[in-house]
């Protein structure tokens, strides 16, 4: 199972259309507290995160709690971050955190090329 982390709900059900061409069924979730109950409650095979969800939030706060706890439900899941707004410096920031990003927009080439390069799909 893969959760999709976004609030953008066309750009969600392309990402799960997508990952069904591998199997891979998957659950989407557009708000921080959802994700943050889902990722706490069920193990996921990895999770595509959108970093701007909610304006004023900061959703690397649900990195942070994955991360900082060995016992946490999906501490070793693999987590790519989707984003419009990503830079060097946010990439150094979330270092350790994530295992790889993709800008937006990108094409379903893509993401199965960041999938197949962690070995997350053949």
């Amino acid at each position: 199972m893969v959760l999709i982390i976004e609030d953008d709900i066309k750009l969600a059900r392309l990402l799960q259309e997508a990952l069904s061409q591998y199997d891979l069924k998957s659950q989407v979730v557009s708000r921080l507290s959802d994700a943050s109950f889902k990722l706490r409650n069920q193990e996921f095979t990895f999770v595509l995160m959108d970093l701007n969800l909610e304006k004023g939030s900061k959703s690397e706060s649900i990195l942070v709690g994955v991360r900082n706890s060995i016992n946490h439900l999906n501490y070793s899941t693999p987590v790519i971050v989707i984003s419009g707004e990503f830079d060097e410096s946010r990439v150094q920031e979330l270092k350790g955190m994530i295992q790889g990003f993709l800008v937006k927009p990108f094409t379903v080439d893509k993401l199965f090329e960041k999938l197949q390069s962690l070995k997350l799909i053949p």
